[in-house]
């Protein structure tokens, strides 16, 4: 196994104070040493085992740095952004006609990764993910996922990084309110939707409140969720979240498409369309029965399937996050034109990723309409 091999009378009470630590170990012809390891050799060997699983472990740059807007982003880039903002970028930059997409700027992967080096907390990650409780004791891990969470929203973010994010909002948004979203390495991919897994932050206003936001979005690649679902689909935990900020939309009716039939994999020309009035974030994290429409482009019919149940909607609070408002269950949410208008739409943005039928988030303000989301659809 290439363990060297010493002897050491009386080591169970020796180093018995280095029990479930990281230790670095050299065994030499004249003797050998053990000490404590420090961070940066604890990190270097948690990498290298990593390598060498058969774990699935997506690509992520970490040497680019720079805040960069949507309309500067390509699909290539989602190794820099993950595939969700970088997706959107090409879609943006893709200049097709029906539909807008919300200016916006990404904070790179490497942003996450010298904030948890900086801090310490990456030392942190190697340590939990190697402790032996965490992997096998479920409501232990869940506290340790937690305690991480905090402590990844509680750590101070370097100032310059600060100022550098503070300054790009304000330059591209002035003080409007704003969308902070996840765009993971571990999301948005062909085999792996990650869908509802990282958190959204809606209509964040103010400096403070923009800075706790993306520290929120940091931390939610440890949620509960996301954990047990990369771990069911065989996928490293190693990490990387960028974070998207967009300009806040304050929506009437939104929702998710998919430009297939999911219910008949034979009807390939359908477009399937849930939508719900007000913010769509309840539609996205499937927790309310949102109006179903099952579009035939072919026959130009609009079938209904269901009318929204819901008697609340989500809309902007004037001092930041979203509040519930009360709506008349049962009403129509999308008129037969604007569900034509959107089919056509996604149909157009899906002939132009070329990744096969996809999963749209969108949202209409009057009669304009705004995708905020494409994604490889994954039944």
């Amino acid at each position: 196994m290439g363990i060297p091999n010493a002897f050491a009378r009386g080591a169970d009470e020796t180093y018995r104070p280095l029990l479930g630590k990281f230790v670095r170990f050299e065994a030499r012809a004249d003797g050998f040493s053990i000490r404590l390891a420090d961070a940066g050799e604890i990190v270097a060997a948690a990498k290298r085992e990593y390598a060498h699983t058969e774990l699935i472990t997506p690509r992520a740059d970490l040497v680019f740095d720079r805040l960069t807007p949507l309309a500067d982003q390509g699909a290539a880039d989602s190794v820099r952004f993950g595939a969700k903002s970088a997706n959107l970028g090409e879609v943006a930059r893709s200049r097709l006609p029906g539909f807008e997409v919300p200016d916006g700027f990404t904070v790179p992967f490497s942003w996450y990764a010298k904030f948890v080096r900086e801090s310490g907390i990456e030392v942190e990650v190697f340590e939990m993910l190697d402790n032996e409780r965490f992997n096998h004791d479920i409501p232990y891990r869940r506290q340790r996922l937690a305690a991480m969470r905090l402590r990844i929203e509680s750590a101070p973010m370097p100032q310059p990084m600060a100022d550098a994010i503070i300054a790009k909002a304000r330059e591209m948004f002035g003080e409007d309110g704003l969308v902070v979203r996840s765009s993971t390495n571990a999301e948005d991919l062909p085999g792996f939707s990650g869908a509802g897994l990282y958190s959204t932050v809606p209509n964040v206003l103010g400096r403070e409140a923009l800075l706790a936001a993306v520290r929120v979005v940091w931390a939610s690649i440890w949620n509960d969720r996301a954990y047990e679902a990369r771990a069911a689909a065989g996928m490293s935990h190693l990490v990387y979240p960028a974070v998207l900020v967009q300009r806040g939309m304050n929506a009437d009716a939104a929702g998710v498409l998919v430009t297939t039939n999911p219910f008949d994999e034979g009807d390939r020309g359908a477009v399937f369309v849930n939508a719900k009035r007000g913010l769509g974030i309840r539609v996205v994290d499937g927790y309310r029965v949102a109006e179903q429409i099952l579009y035939d482009p072919r026959r130009d019919v609009v079938r209904v399937l269901t009318r929204s149940a819901d008697d609340t909607a989500l809309t902007f609070d004037a001092a930041g996050g979203v509040r519930e408002i009360r709506v008349e269950p049962g009403r129509t949410v999308l008129t037969d034109d604007l569900a034509r208008r959107l089919a056509k739409v996604a149909r157009s943005i899906e002939r132009h990723l070329k990744v096969g039928p996809l999963d749209i988030e969108w949202l209409t303000i009057g009669d304009r309409i705004y995708i905020v989301q494409a994604r490889p659809f994954k039944k």
